[in-house]
């Protein structure tokens, strides 16, 4: 009987025993392909992470070829240097980039909406390349480029006999007016756009893949977790070590996950707060002018239509402030350097917060006389800009009773410049010195409560440290809440000689334009209908043209000297403001080269700017404009002619 039993423990311990060593086999096991699996996903994941940097790269090269194609081309229009004629060849028949970068494409395993913008980038940039050899044909003839020079593809290509006819001269404007016009920009941006939607598409289907690896990943470390738990205490070591790692690699995954959640939060609040922004002044405009509709009485219209000035000003300042930072961020501001009076600069920007600080009940004091090198050359304008950012600031935060400093000082630098100091400093709210380090980062304000209560777009003290550092300067901030803020800039200067008193020449008398004749080349149905409107309230006899090509011939049509100024609209169809301005000035008739021609566009930064006066014309009005500016710049430009009516 006892044997009995004792042979059934034996058999039921040594049962135990198999199903224990089974299943520690069994966990083992399960531990090593869970082992294994989490290993694939980690390198899956670093795969992925490898494809979608080479694709990126790939994708850019594509555009990069194309972008030095078209670099090639438009220099080729303008200064006819044979290099350019070279080189564009080289990359077409011997570098192939273009073709290089589809090839990788097509076998880094795409998705077939992704190769769909691969081709379409492609096809794009091939129906640029047909403007782009016909451009240089035109190019090489007004050269006189002898047929066996040119490259196969260009000695191929047969002109249409309208632009055989064409002179030398007109043969190679047309090409700079085809390559540089907005045809040839549409397809640059079809280019940019399918490059930009192929980036999206890839970075959506890599996050989804990277998410899904993420999440088995993390349910292979629970099951791992558990049966690491039955093991031997070594084992249990090894896995536990194993885990370590694991977990070492999925938090890195994680934080990544974090931060991309992170940035796409921050551009939503950032797009919540421009719209709030945006939609306040804009909802000001729209009500007040409302409510002039249905006005009693004349007071009562006019009061509304000055309040929606205002809430139009307020708008156009925040979509200055988020193109200012567009402008520098791209690079495409560009810095004057003319000569100003830094002591009457300071005053005038004074004068203008004066007004807003005694409505609010704030002392205001001005002090930028006395300096060693008060006439400067640099951009007043900007400077003026850093200031009336600081001076905005400072009056919003300050209350009622407060007091404002605004100070100009200066030392000599080592390297000849004037050294200027200006110090702007209020006994406002001021500021947490823990926000200090983020006061001049991009869409950063205080706090909530602060955006709420006194708006803006958190741009300006951005705007202010980028322009203050493109000037050779910096600018530092000191700020206690309850005690105020003092912001410092420091910028350099060359000194200039005072200009020399010169008689009056008449640019302050009042600006009458009673009777002047002016051509309006404006696309824009509503804007011309305004610039009309304005200018006949003002007196003035207004032609109107919808294109450039329209405009030139109403030039042609009328006789010489009929009309005293052109405002001239960039970006319009058949003929841009460029082209026109040009046919108008090598028309050959007697006023074609002293013709007033000012351009009045939206197209509003420097290189804008510097554009319009390169392609003859002889000013800049920004959109929307002021109603005073234009009456003004008009009286100007009839000053300067002589005043004559015609």
């Amino acid at each position: 009987m006892k044997t009995d039993w004792k042979k059934k423990l034996m058999s039921n311990t040594s049962r135990t025993g198999g199903i224990l060593v089974v299943s520690a086999a069994m966990l083992m096991a399960v531990i090593l392909v869970v082992m294994s699996l989490n290993i694939q996903r980690s390198v899956s994941i670093d795969n992925l992470e490898n494809n979608r940097s080479f694709c990126e790269t790939a994708i850019d090269e594509l555009s990069r070829a194309s972008d030095y194609m078209t670099s090639q081309s438009q220099q080729y229009s303008v200064d006819g240097d044979w290099s350019h004629m070279t080189g564009y060849w080289t990359e077409v028949d011997t570098t192939q980039g273009r073709d290089q970068a589809v090839q990788k494409l097509m076998h880094s395993g795409l998705t077939n909406q992704e190769m769909v913008h691969v081709l379409r980038a492609k096809a794009y940039s091939d129906e640029l390349m047909t403007t782009e050899i016909w451009a240089m044909r035109m190019v090489a003839e007004s050269q006189g480029v002898p047929e066996d020079q040119l490259p196969a593809r260009v000695r191929a290509y047969t002109l249409n006999a309208q632009d055989e006819a064409l002179s030398a001269a007109d043969k190679k404007a047309k090409a700079q007016s085809i390559l540089f016009g907005p045809t040839y920009g549409t397809g640059k941006r079809n280019i940019y756009s399918m490059v930009a939607t192929f980036k999206s598409d890839l970075a959506a289907r890599m996050k989804s893949e990277a998410g899904s690896a993420l999440a088995s990943a993390k349910v292979g470390n629970a099951v791992a977790q558990a049966a690491v738990a039955l093991m031997m205490v070594l084992i249990v070591a090894l896995i536990y070590l194993y885990a370590r790692a694991m977990e070492d690699k999925n938090q890195r995954l994680s934080e990544a996950l974090t931060a991309a959640e992170a940035a796409s939060s921050a551009k939503s609040f950032f797009t919540s707060r421009m719209s709030h922004e945006i939609r306040t002044p804009l909802n000001g405009v729209m009500g007040y002018l409302s409510l002039a509709q249905t006005a009693k009485d004349e007071a009562q219209r006019n009061e509304c239509l000055a309040k929606s000035q205002v809430a139009a000003g307020n708008l156009l300042g925040i979509i200055n402030d988020v193109l200012d930072l567009s402008a520098i961020e791209n690079r495409k501001m560009k810095l004057a350097c003319e000569p100003f009076s830094i002591g009457r600069m300071v005053e005038d920007v004074g004068v203008i917060y004066e007004n807003a600080a005694r409505e609010k009940g704030v002392a205001l004091t001005v002090a930028g006389g006395g300096l060693p090198a008060d006439w400067v050359a640099g951009d007043r304008m900007r400077t003026v800009q850093i200031l009336s950012n600081l001076l905005s600031n400072a009056v919003k935060f300050t209350p009622e009773g407060g007091t404002i400093l605004l100070q100009a000082a200066q030392a000599p630098a080592e390297d000849g410049t004037a050294a200027t100091t200006f110090t702007v400093a209020d006994d406002g709210i001021g500021m947490n010195p823990d926000f200090l380090p983020r006061v001049f980062d991009a869409y950063e304000q205080q706090d909530a409560g602060i955006a709420q209560k006194y708006g803006g777009t958190g741009l300006g003290l951005s705007i202010v440290k980028s322009l203050a550092e493109m000037m050779g300067g910096g600018v530092s901030v000191e700020s206690l809440p309850g005690v105020g803020s003092t912001f410092t800039v420091v910028l350099h200067y060359k000194p200039a000689p005072a200009p020399a008193a010169k008689a009056q020449d008449g640019e302050d008398a009042p600006a009458d334009i009673t009777g002047m004749a002016v051509l309006v080349a404006e696309d824009n149905p509503m804007n011309s209908e305004i610039a009309r409107r304005v200018l006949e309230h003002s007196g003035v006899r207004v032609t109107c043209a919808a294109n450039g090509r329209e405009a030139v011939d109403r030039y042609l049509e009328a006789p010489a000297g009929a009309f005293e100024a052109v405002l001239m609209d960039i970006m319009m169809p058949e003929l841009d403001g460029f082209g026109a301005t040009r046919a108008i000035r090598d028309s050959g008739r007697p006023d074609a080269r002293s013709l007033p021609i000012l351009a009045m566009s939206a197209n509003a930064f420097d290189s804008d700017v510097k554009a319009a006066l390169e392609s003859g014309m002889d000013g800049h009005i920004a959109k929307p404009f002021q109603v005073s500016e234009l009456i003004a710049a008009l009286a100007r430009v009839r000053r300067r002619h002589g005043g004559e009516e015609v």
